[in-house]
């Protein structure tokens, strides 16, 4: 599956490298200028692209520039009386016109910089971490086993982008739900980004779900930390939300034997819950192909079951809407729910077509 965000990265990085050049050439214009330095300093300050930039092509400049000092320099020697004026003026001459030169040559290198760090981009691009995007259709689960051992289980209609570099494991679940079991390695800080959160873990196991009320995190293993990007804007690509600073809100662990959850709302104020067993093995059937209910009111099964098909399912009765469901289903299978709904809970069901169902209370 062809990935858009890697046409971002080029024209970023392409951006990237040219004003990095263009900020060494005017450094070199004007040495000694603190306001220059200082806007310099923020620049490479943006993002580590911009650090990494700017310390190269410093690099390359001084490299460059050696080349600038290889004019001869000019040795004076005692001239004759007869021809001391005729010296002078020649000597001045060719002392002016080699400062020309070095000035003109140290523009050409200027220049020479800005083109190599243009073509240098498709070397960058070549090289740097490119974006694996796996999905899932509604119905659908998948196990993804991630190159350092890690892995991510996807549910039903969910979408994970994975980035990892020397540095860093950065992923972005941009819908759905997905359980990952992390590989312990604390030198490569894995990041699970989820519209304007971040979860954080080491070596864990944890599911994240983007719901309408917000981002549940419920950890099964060890620790995580939860944080909120400063944006005022959806987050459109794992790039953006990598760039943002992030604010920490707390941690969420698992001991042994329980399961903790928190859910992190827009307002940001998190909500964390412990978990009973029962209640834990419910919300992690899923990953054992299995829905499971314990006594929630039926429009939250529903639309639980509705996430694993394109079947519409309606309750035209009010009076349902207070009916408590329990019972295990196959996910994906919505007929034996609605048999069971029929034989076990008063429900009348009215299949209008192939993908509409109607409930309603039996008279």
């Amino acid at each position: 599956m062809s990935d858009p965000n890697k046409i971002v990265r080029l024209v970023d990085f392409a951006a990237i490298e040219t004003q990095a050049a263009e900020w060494v050439a005017r450094l070199d214009a004007e040495p000694g200028s603190a306001d220059l330095n200082a806007q310099f300093d923020a620049w490479k300050a943006v993002s580590q692209h911009h650090a990494e930039a700017a310390s190269r092509l410093m690099g390359l400049w001084s490299e460059l520039d050696v080349l600038s000092q290889l004019t001869p320099p000019i040795t004076a020697t005692a001239p004759s009386p007869r021809r001391s004026r005729n010296a002078a003026d020649g000597a001045a001459r060719r002392s002016s016109s080699l400062a020309e030169s070095r000035v003109m040559l140290r523009a050409g290198l200027a220049a020479c910089l800005v083109i190599m760090a243009g073509f240098g981009v498709w070397g960058l691009w070549a090289n740097a971490p490119k974006t694996e995007v796996y999905d899932t259709a509604i119905g659908g689960q998948r196990t993804v086993n991630l190159s350092d051992g890690s892995s991510v289980q996807l549910n039903t209609n969910s979408r994970v982008e994975v980035r990892y570099s020397r540095a860093a494991r950065d992923l972005r679940l941009v819908k759905g739900e997905a359980f990952f079991e992390v590989a312990p390695n604390k030198a490569r800080p894995f990041s699970v980004y989820a519209r304007d959160g971040v979860v954080r873990a080491v070596g864990t196991a944890f599911v994240v779900r983007l719901q309408p009320k917000g981002i549940e995190v419920t950890v099964t293993k060890g620790t995580v930390e939860l944080a909120s990007l400063a944006s005022n804007k959806p987050i459109a690509n794992l790039s953006r939300a990598q760039a943002l600073p992030r604010h920490i809100l707390t941690t969420v662990s698992a001991q042994k034997g329980t399961t903790e959850a928190a859910l992190l709302p827009p307002s940001h104020q998190v909500e964390k819950l412990d978990l009973a067993p029962p209640e834990a093995t419910r919300k992690l059937a899923w990953r054992q192909g299995m829905l499971v209910f314990t006594g929630e009111s039926l429009p939250s099964v529903v639309a639980d079951v509705s996430r694993y098909t394109d079947v519409q399912i309606e309750i035209a009765d009010p009076a349902l809407n207070s009916l408590k469901v329990g019972g295990y289903f196959k996910v994906g299978e919505v007929e034996p729910m609605l048999e069971a709904l029929e034989g076990s809970f008063g429900v009348h069901v009215e299949r209008l077509d192939a993908k509409h169902v109607r409930l309603s209370a039996r008279l």
